[in-house]
């Protein structure tokens, strides 16, 4: 007791303002005092801020980059129809309709892009998932030092099943 006594503890009171309210008349009332002081947490909610423009950024960055992929999709099937002109005159030849012809090079374009799609999504979606979808994991009591791998999946199991093999 007689060190919290030497000990000067500063008494603190936490006073929640309304959104835009203007505080020069709260820093006009405790002007005089200088044991008072005011300090605004506008500085270390600014971060929020910036994470909500993060994310307006990023989400316009992803809409950028798909127009973008579909566009090369559309320029590189009309490109390979072009390069294959040969091929094209040879198929108009023996009969081949005009439709047909464009059809065969935007299914392999699709097959392209979609295996691609695939290819990158999945990936992406294991790094990326676990950091908004809620996930938790049972606390390691053990002694030797681990790696706990939290993966996001719901298995639904029969309840005559959870009965035989949990508790």
């Amino acid at each position: 007791a007689a060190a919290t006594a030497l000990l000067p503890l500063p008494a603190l009171i936490d006073v929640r303002l309304k959104p835009g309210a203007n505080t020069s008349e709260l820093r006009a009332l405790i002007a005089d005092r200088s044991e008072i002081t005011l300090d605004s947490a506008d500085a270390w909610l600014a971060p929020q801020d910036l994470a909500g423009l993060a994310r307006l950024v990023a989400w316009v960055l992803a809409a950028v980059a798909v127009g973008a992929i579909m566009l090369v999709t559309v320029f590189a099937t009309r490109s390979a129809l072009v390069n294959q002109r040969q091929t094209v005159d040879l198929l108009r030849l023996i009969g081949a309709a005009d439709g047909y012809i464009p059809k065969r090079f935007q299914r392999h374009g699709l097959r392209l892009a979609l295996f691609g799609g695939i290819a990158g999504t999945v990936p992406g979606l294991i790094v990326i998932f676990p950091s908004w979808i809620p996930h938790n994991q049972h606390p390691y009591r053990g002694e030797v030092t681990h790696i706990q791998v939290v993966l996001n999946f719901r298995v639904e199991i029969p309840e005559h099943l959870q009965e035989k093999w949990f508790d």
